[in-house]
Protein backbone atom coordinates (compact mmCIF):
# COMPACT_ATOMS: atom_id res chain seq x y z
CA UNK A 1 0.00 0.00 0.00
CA UNK A 2 1.39 3.41 -0.82
CA UNK A 3 1.57 6.38 1.49
CA UNK A 4 0.24 9.78 0.51
CA UNK A 5 1.66 13.18 1.43
CA UNK A 6 -0.85 16.00 1.28
CA UNK A 7 -0.02 19.68 1.50
CA UNK A 8 -2.43 22.52 0.95
CA UNK A 9 -2.69 26.27 1.08
CA UNK A 10 -5.92 28.25 1.42
CA UNK A 11 -6.12 31.65 -0.21
CA UNK A 12 -8.73 34.36 0.26
CA UNK A 13 -12.34 33.56 -0.70
CA UNK A 14 -11.83 29.91 0.20
CA UNK A 15 -9.68 29.02 -2.85
CA UNK A 16 -7.49 26.07 -1.96
CA UNK A 17 -4.27 25.08 -3.69
CA UNK A 18 -2.68 21.75 -2.87
CA UNK A 19 -0.63 18.91 -4.23
CA UNK A 20 -0.37 15.24 -3.60
CA UNK A 21 2.74 13.12 -3.77
CA UNK A 22 2.44 9.36 -3.81
CA UNK A 23 5.42 7.62 -2.28
CA UNK A 24 5.97 3.95 -3.11
CA UNK A 25 5.96 1.70 -0.09
CA UNK A 26 9.01 -0.20 -1.36
CA UNK A 27 11.39 1.20 -3.95
CA UNK A 28 12.05 -1.40 -6.63
CA UNK A 29 15.51 -1.97 -8.03
CA UNK A 30 16.07 -1.63 -11.76
CA UNK A 31 15.26 -4.67 -13.84
CA UNK A 32 15.73 -5.53 -17.49
CA UNK A 33 13.10 -6.90 -19.85
CA UNK A 34 12.79 -10.66 -19.48
CA UNK A 35 14.38 -11.33 -22.88
CA UNK A 36 17.28 -8.87 -22.43
CA UNK A 37 20.70 -10.35 -21.77
CA UNK A 38 22.64 -8.71 -18.96
CA UNK A 39 26.15 -7.78 -20.10
CA UNK A 40 28.89 -8.42 -17.52
CA UNK A 41 30.63 -5.11 -16.83
CA UNK A 42 34.41 -4.79 -17.05
CA UNK A 43 34.57 -1.28 -15.59
CA UNK A 44 35.76 0.21 -18.90
CA UNK A 45 32.77 2.21 -20.12
CA UNK A 46 33.65 2.14 -23.82
CA UNK A 47 34.22 -1.64 -23.83
CA UNK A 48 31.02 -2.24 -21.88
CA UNK A 49 29.12 0.14 -24.18
CA UNK A 50 30.36 -1.82 -27.23
CA UNK A 51 29.35 -5.10 -25.55
CA UNK A 52 25.82 -3.73 -25.14
CA UNK A 53 25.84 -2.81 -28.86
CA UNK A 54 26.66 -6.41 -29.77
CA UNK A 55 23.75 -7.68 -27.67
CA UNK A 56 21.33 -5.04 -28.97
CA UNK A 57 22.07 -5.84 -32.60
CA UNK A 58 21.55 -9.56 -31.91
CA UNK A 59 18.24 -8.76 -30.20
CA UNK A 60 17.13 -6.52 -33.07
CA UNK A 61 17.97 -9.07 -35.73
CA UNK A 62 16.27 -11.81 -33.69
CA UNK A 63 13.15 -9.64 -33.46
CA UNK A 64 12.66 -10.03 -37.24
CA UNK A 65 11.82 -13.76 -36.86
CA UNK A 66 8.03 -13.43 -36.43
CA UNK A 67 7.82 -11.41 -39.66
CA UNK A 68 9.32 -14.02 -42.02
CA UNK A 69 12.20 -11.64 -42.72
CA UNK A 70 14.49 -13.35 -45.25
CA UNK A 71 17.72 -14.54 -43.55
CA UNK A 72 19.78 -12.75 -46.21
CA UNK A 73 18.02 -9.45 -45.41
CA UNK A 74 18.48 -9.94 -41.65
CA UNK A 75 22.19 -10.59 -42.23
CA UNK A 76 22.43 -7.43 -44.32
CA UNK A 77 20.77 -5.35 -41.58
CA UNK A 78 23.30 -6.76 -39.10
CA UNK A 79 26.17 -5.84 -41.45
CA UNK A 80 24.76 -2.32 -41.98
CA UNK A 81 24.56 -1.71 -38.24
CA UNK A 82 28.08 -3.05 -37.68
CA UNK A 83 29.45 -1.00 -40.60
CA UNK A 84 27.75 2.33 -39.90
CA UNK A 85 27.34 2.72 -36.16
CA UNK A 86 30.09 1.65 -33.71
CA UNK A 87 33.28 2.95 -35.35
CA UNK A 88 33.33 6.57 -34.23
CA UNK A 89 34.44 8.09 -30.94
CA UNK A 90 31.03 7.23 -29.40
CA UNK A 91 31.13 10.47 -27.44
CA UNK A 92 27.39 11.08 -27.65
CA UNK A 93 26.43 7.63 -26.38
CA UNK A 94 29.09 7.52 -23.67
CA UNK A 95 27.89 10.92 -22.46
CA UNK A 96 24.52 9.36 -21.60
CA UNK A 97 26.27 6.85 -19.34
CA UNK A 98 28.55 9.49 -17.80
CA UNK A 99 25.54 11.71 -17.10
CA UNK A 100 23.66 8.94 -15.30
CA UNK A 101 26.78 8.08 -13.28
CA UNK A 102 27.09 11.73 -12.30
CA UNK A 103 23.44 11.98 -11.33
CA UNK A 104 23.64 8.77 -9.31
CA UNK A 105 26.92 9.78 -7.68
CA UNK A 106 28.97 6.73 -8.62
CA UNK A 107 29.02 3.40 -10.37
CA UNK A 108 25.93 1.92 -12.00
CA UNK A 109 24.38 -1.49 -11.54
CA UNK A 110 24.55 -3.72 -14.64
CA UNK A 111 20.83 -3.09 -15.27
CA UNK A 112 21.22 0.70 -14.97
CA UNK A 113 24.31 0.61 -17.19
CA UNK A 114 22.47 -1.37 -19.86
CA UNK A 115 19.49 0.98 -19.76
CA UNK A 116 21.74 4.02 -20.11
CA UNK A 117 23.69 2.25 -22.88
CA UNK A 118 20.48 1.53 -24.79
CA UNK A 119 19.64 5.24 -24.72
CA UNK A 120 23.22 6.01 -25.72
CA UNK A 121 22.98 3.64 -28.68
CA UNK A 122 19.72 5.31 -29.75
CA UNK A 123 21.68 8.56 -29.96
CA UNK A 124 24.54 6.85 -31.83
CA UNK A 125 22.11 5.20 -34.30
CA UNK A 126 20.49 8.57 -34.92
CA UNK A 127 23.89 10.16 -35.54
CA UNK A 128 24.84 7.31 -37.88
CA UNK A 129 21.64 7.90 -39.84
CA UNK A 130 22.53 11.59 -40.22
CA UNK A 131 26.02 10.66 -41.42
CA UNK A 132 24.71 8.12 -43.92
CA UNK A 133 22.26 10.69 -45.25
CA UNK A 134 25.14 13.16 -45.60
CA UNK A 135 27.24 10.52 -47.40
CA UNK A 136 24.39 9.89 -49.83
CA UNK A 137 24.05 13.61 -50.55
CA UNK A 138 27.83 13.92 -51.01
CA UNK A 139 28.00 10.73 -53.14
CA UNK A 140 30.66 9.32 -50.77
CA UNK A 141 32.06 5.88 -51.47
CA UNK A 142 33.15 5.10 -47.88
CA UNK A 143 31.93 5.46 -44.32
CA UNK A 144 34.68 6.70 -42.00
CA UNK A 145 37.29 5.51 -44.48
CA UNK A 146 35.95 1.95 -44.59
CA UNK A 147 35.30 0.36 -47.96
CA UNK A 148 32.15 -1.73 -48.02
CA UNK A 149 32.66 -5.22 -49.37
Amino acid sequence: MSKMLTTGLTLGAGVAIGYYLRLPSKPKGPTLPADAKEVPLTGVDKDDFLAVFAELTKELVASFAPYDFPPRAAKYVQEMMDYNVPHGKLTRGLTVIATLKSLRGGELSPADFRRAAVLGWCVEWLQAMFLVMDDIMDDSQTRRGQVHQ
